[in-house]
């Protein structure tokens, strides 16, 4: 079996420095157990599943192939293939989304999702969701 790659890690006390790579470029995250935003984090809060948003859709793979530029706090963006996007029709509008891979061996779809709550009563930068690819049968 195939060993992946390590992460390369450095502890001082309570800091831990890990060096991040995405596409060419390298960045550092830094994390101190001892942070009054760890050491006072009481918890997440977040809204109870509403059967009402669930989704069912077709499953329509990109033909050539294509690439996402995804923003994030490195410039420039990090650029994620789509395998394909579910499409659906519901009795109101056509609803689009389109899940990435986040690496090119990934064995589960990433979703990024943003909306009117964005950056007031959730997170900024938006939710995230993995999950399997549709069963095709």
């Amino acid at each position: 079996m195939p060993t992946m790659p390590k992460a390369s890690k450095l502890t001082i006390g309570t800091i831990t420095v890990i060096v991040i790579h995405r596409d060419d470029r390298f960045a550092l995250r830094v994390k101190d157990l001892q942070a009054p935003t760890r050491t006072a984090f009481h918890g997440l809060r977040w809204y109870e599943p509403n059967p009402a948003y669930r989704v069912h859709a077709r499953w329509i793979p990109y033909n050539p192939p294509k690439t996402l530029d995804i923003p994030t706090v490195l410039a420039p963006p990090h650029t994620c293939p789509p395998p394909a996007r579910p499409n659906s029709r519901s009795t109101e509008k056509v609803v689009r989304l389109e899940p990435v891979l986040e690496d090119p061996k990934a064995t589960d779809l990433f979703f990024i999702l943003r909306d009117a709550t964005s950056k007031t009563t959730t997170y900024g930068a938006g939710r995230f969701l993995y999950t399997d690819f549709p069963d095709m049968a």
